[in-house]
């Protein structure tokens, strides 16, 4: 994305989930953030939805992070904004996430529950609260293990900035690409394809360069209609890329 508005042939690359007259679901791609920078340069995946819906004004009911992907939910009037923020504050709406993961998670399956705060001395971090944090809790469990990684689905029951990937450092299970909490810069196929040989002059490219997490899908109740809804995002090319070589090459040695 330039450092332009954005146009309408971007927004027509969005993947849309579901969208009525209320609300618009969207599968957000890395790299793209949910609202404008406050700098005012840049697109946003704001910008992308109004343009695609004919220039509209769109509300953000709720964030992920730039670098992650999948569901983010947006209003298309001030009284849904209203009903979804109130249904996000009160926990009635579910986010379930997929995560790759450094080592393996013990146990297996559980609840990480540890109060969090900015950091004092970065406002751009979360840290683990001694005292004064808020109530934090993310329920998880494991989905598959491989040599070095794991993949973990999280559902966080409350919504703090960088609460899961701060939530999986603090367990010792850093997202597998997350810099500013313990993860790597990137996965490359080196790391774990025993044979690998890298091609003459050619620098390898990692197979995932972003944060090594998805999110994956959602269930809320409709606030106009009373019904409930599931709306799911699928993996983006890298993430699923990432799993395929991961299963083929560093599967645990009792599963090969």
């Amino acid at each position: 994305m330039t450092e332009e508005t954005v146009s309408r042939k971007e927004a027509s690359l969005l993947d849309i989930l579901y969208l009525d007259d209320h609300i618009a679901v969207v599968n957000k791609p890395p790299g793209v953030p949910v609202v404008p920078s406050r700098s005012g340069k840049g697109g946003s995946l704001q910008e992308l939805v109004g343009t695609h819906l004919g220039g509209a004004r769109v509300y953000v009911v709720h964030r992920i992070d730039r670098e992650a992907s999948g569901v983010v939910v947006f209003a298309r009037e001030k009284e849904t904004h209203r009903a979804l923020s109130l249904m996000f504050e009160r926990r009635q709406v579910k986010k379930t996430y997929l995560a790759l993961v450094r080592g393996r998670p013990h146990p297996a399956a559980g609840t990480i529950e540890l109060p969090l705060k900015v950091d004092p001395d970065n406002p751009t971090r979360m840290v683990v609260a001694g005292t004064g944090g808020k109530p934090s809790r993310t329920d998880y469990r494991t989905l598959e293990v491989f040599r070095g990684y794991s993949l973990v689905e999280l559902n966080p029951t409350t919504g703090r900035m960088h609460q899961v990937r701060v939530h999986l450092a603090a367990v010792g299970n850093p997202l597998a690409v997350d810099p500013l909490y313990g993860g790597g810069e990137a996965v490359y196929l080196s790391e774990f394809k025993r044979d690998y040989r890298p091609k003459k002059s050619r620098e390898e490219r990692p197979l995932i360069s972003r944060l090594s997490l998805h999110a994956r899908d959602i269930r809320l109740t409709h606030p106009v209609s009373g019904v409930e809804f599931f709306v799911e995002a699928p993996l983006p090319h890298d993430f699923e890329i990432l799993l395929k070589q991961l299963s083929k090459y560093a599967a645990p040695p009792c599963e090969r």
